[in-house]
Formats: C-alpha cells, structure tokens, sequence
C-alpha cells in the first residue's frame, strides 16, 4: 500500500527502502555511488545495541555502523532543523570513518559511541526540535 509521503519522495528521487531486510539493497546503493540516509535515534528491530547518551542508558541501532563498516563508507551525523525563518537546513556535526585496523565489533562498539557524542551535541544544540516518546532508563542515581 502506497502512501502519500511515498510519491513526495519519488518525485524527489528519493528511493525509500523497508525498516528490515535492506542492508543489501543499501550496500548495493553505495557500492554504486549513491546516498543513503538514516534515522538513527531510535532503535527498530534487531540490530541494537545499549549505549549511554546525557548519561541514560537507553538502546540505539547499530544498522548504519554495520553497513558503514561493511561498506567502508563513512557515517555523517546531522539534521534538519528549522531555521526560524520558515524553512529548514541541513546541520551537520561529524564524520565518522570506520576502523579497519579493528576487528568488527571494536570498530562498531569506536563508530557508535563517537556518532553519540555528535548526537548529543546535535541535541544540545538543538534540543527544541527533537523528541524521544519512549520512557528512557537512567543508569546514574541523582539526588533532588
């Protein structure tokens, strides 16, 4: 079933893959030098991982650290915003490289928690216009 946001997207040139199963058509989109984008705030299906961000521990995916690592391509943290001008724009906060020297796991475990880092300073910066609806856990006690 075709959805309204689906044709917006086609007429842009945007090709909107599945939450699950796509990690070889994505491959396929960047091996033949395409774009792929992400979100990557929330965690959906089964490739996540608990990380820590402000300090709650909470589960975030891992999908586009797989595909980066596999793929050798790097993972670029940004959003967009609205600029207070009725429009938006693109903001971009890092770029982060795989580590081939490391082995799978070290080199997904170094990409998620630097892409965090940029998340939470895209967050702080911008903490306005983003919502998280799922309850978060903290991991810290803090005394009132």
């Amino acid at each position: 079933m075709s959805r309204p946001v689906d044709g917006r997207r086609a007429l842009a040139g945007i090709q909107a893959h599945p939450l699950r199963g796509s990690i070889h058509a994505l491959s396929d989109a960047l091996e033949s030098g395409e774009c792929v984008a992400l979100l990557i705030d929330r965690a959906y299906g089964k490739a996540k991982k608990r990380f820590t961000l402000f300090g709650v521990e909470s589960e975030f995916p891992i999908g586009h650290l797989v595909l980066a690592a596999r793929t050798q391509v790097p993972v670029l943290i940004g959003a967009v915003v609205f600029d207070g001008k009725g429009g938006v724009r693109y903001v971009h906060v890092g770029t982060r490289y795989p580590d081939s020297s490391l082995d799978e796991q070290a080199c997904l475990e170094k990409l998620q928690d630097e892409c965090l880092r940029d998340l939470e300073q895209l967050i702080r910066k911008y903490s306005d216009q983003w919502c998280y609806f799922k309850p978060l856990a903290r991991t810290e006690s803090y005394d009132a």
